[in-house]
């Protein structure tokens, strides 16, 4: 029994290394092939949603250079300070080529806008993967990808399981629930907002919500006049967190004074904590347990939702939060 326990041993050993060291094929979000001879020991990651799921993973000591302004960001100073001091490559615009080429990485994750520099990339025989995490299906597609390339497969499943979780039991807390119309108001202008298909569209249906401006179709954030706001009438107003303006845009602004959501004291902002909840990244399902407080305050409550967002970061990043790390003080 012992030498049959000892030859499985070392048939699982080889197995592991055969595994670690196979080649891996891929199709990013472009629909190019790209192929690894091994999962990737050294990331360059050009777009924050792409970094902050590859920390998720468990790939921290992997990330060689990341994108621009990592000192700006919450979750790294928390969860991965040395991140801070790493090379930056660039933005989710432009990539200095070559600062990532010294560094040698064995993948490159950059945004769709950067599918030229991925090409140019992929001249010198570094593989760059093209991600497109701007909906929920893109930012579950980009979660695989990198567990696929990293070798964790089983962890992004985990990942998207944990996010699961949390949706499934907002799901559950509002079955039946009345829908509440929500504008959301982004980080630019009070009269843009998110359109049907966008990442907050389906963060506010998470919420128990009904977008606003759902009956537009489009691909990116669109303008909109203030009578189409007044003709929507939205019950709720939130502003994405990072704008440059408060509810007072739209409190102390004549023309929406008669919006039901400005009459009722419902124009909020979106919590300033670790990172933006109303952005894909693993963290953003928090952003729909946040707007369910707003929706649902009966069904859903600040207390919950402190208790859910600080498992889900110890869980997720192995962090302890509070409401002022999380951005919940004062409770919504």
């Amino acid at each position: 029994m012992k030498k049959h326990i000892a030859l499985l041993l070392v048939f699982l050993i080889l197995l592991s290394c055969i595994s670690a060291s196979a080649e891996i094929t891929v199709t990013d979000a472009a629909g190019r092939t790209v192929t690894l001879e091994k999962p990737a020991e050294r990331f360059v990651s050009c777009y924050y949603i792409s970094t902050a799921s590859l920390l998720a993973l468990g790939c921290r000591e992997r990330i060689a250079g990341l994108e621009k302004k990592a000192d700006t960001r919450g979750l790294y100073q928390l969860a991965a300070p040395e991140l801070i001091s790493l090379p930056a490559v660039g933005s989710g615009k432009e990539v200095n080529l070559e600062t990532v080429l010294a560094l040698q990485p064995d993948a490159v994750i950059l945004p769709m806008k950067l599918a030229s520099a991925a090409d140019s990339l992929a001249e010198f025989g570094i593989p760059a993967l093209l991600v497109s995490p701007e909906d929920e299906e893109g930012f579950r597609a980009c979660v695989r990808l990198l567990g696929a390339v990293s070798g964790r497969t089983g962890e992004a499943e985990a990942l998207l399981a944990r996010c699961d979780a949390v949706t499934n039991a907002l799901s559950e807390k509002l079955e039946g629930a009345e829908k509440v119309t929500v504008y959301m108001a982004a980080e630019s202008d009070p009269l843009m907002t998110y359109p049907a298909g966008l990442y907050q569209d389906h963060l506010i249906a998470l919420a128990g919500g009904v977008n606003a401006a759902g009956e537009i179709r489009n691909a990116s954030k669109v303008a909109v006049s203030p009578e189409q706001l007044l003709l929507w009438d939205p019950e709720i107003i939130v502003i994405v967190s990072g704008a440059g303006y408060g509810p007072e845009a739209f409190t102390e602004n004549e023309q929406f004074a008669s919006l039901r959501a400005v009459r009722e004291g419902r124009v909020y902002t979106m919590p300033e904590g670790p990172e933006s909840w109303d952005y894909p990244t693993p963290s953003s399902v928090l952003g729909a347990a946040f707007l369910c407080t707003l929706t649902h305050p009966e069904l859903y409550d600040a207390g919950q939702l402190l208790a859910d967002a600080a498992a889900f970061y110890r869980d997720v990043y192995g962090i302890e939060t509070d409401a002022e790390i999380l951005g919940l003080t004062p409770a919504p």
